[in-house]
């Protein structure tokens, strides 16, 4: 339709149709009383109060209570449980937080566990709670690297799959911003 008269006049025709249509589906029935009261009980069409405009509203406070302390509170913790692969370091020296590494460091890609990152991990003799303070050059996706002291300890831990749960993301900083000289 190129035309909006056009089209605004169709709309309201059609507005009107459906208008009439329900006032005399309304009246056809009340008109009808042709049922009988059986002996279930039940009342004849006549005794129906007559449908008026919209004067229908439901209550639904009664049949679906909401708590309202849920609402407001994040996903359990096993909710964001993870399986990762993780290996093992032993590098010394500073990670990319600036933090020293040493017990309770994990290292992981920023995109998936940004730093900071309060976890859990499900690790056989490792499992414990570590923070995500590095950032390794190979870690990519849904790799970590857990620091051990020393580099034998690393060769036996190898590779393996562990569980981790997030415990806590760091909260959002303001981005910086560049000044002028």
């Amino acid at each position: 339709m190129k035309n909006p008269l056009v089209g605004g006049i169709l709309v309201s025709a059609l507005c009107l149709g459906v208008l009439l249509n329900r006032q005399s589906l309304a009246e056809s029935y009340q008109t009808q009383s042709t049922a009988q009261p059986d002996q279930v009980g039940l009342q004849p069409p006549s005794a129906v109060p007559p449908l008026t405009g919209h004067s229908l509203s439901i209550d639904r406070s009664k049949d679906n209570p909401v708590n309202l302390e849920q609402l407001g509170q994040p996903p359990a913790v096993e909710e964001l449980a993870h399986h990762f692969m993780a290996t093992a370091y032993s590098l010394r020296g500073r990670t990319a937080s600036g933090r020293r590494a040493g017990h309770g460091v994990i290292a992981a890609d920023h995109r998936v566990l940004p730093l900071g990152t309060r976890v859990r991990l499900e690790a056989g003799p490792y499992t414990g709670e570590y923070v995500v303070a590095d950032t390794g050059s190979a870690v990519r996706g849904r790799e970590i690297d857990i620091w051990v002291p020393s580099e034998s300890e690393a060769v036996r831990f190898g590779r393996r799959r562990v569980k981790l749960i997030v415990l806590q993301r760091p909260a959002k900083r303001a981005p910086r911003v560049k000044m002028s000289r």
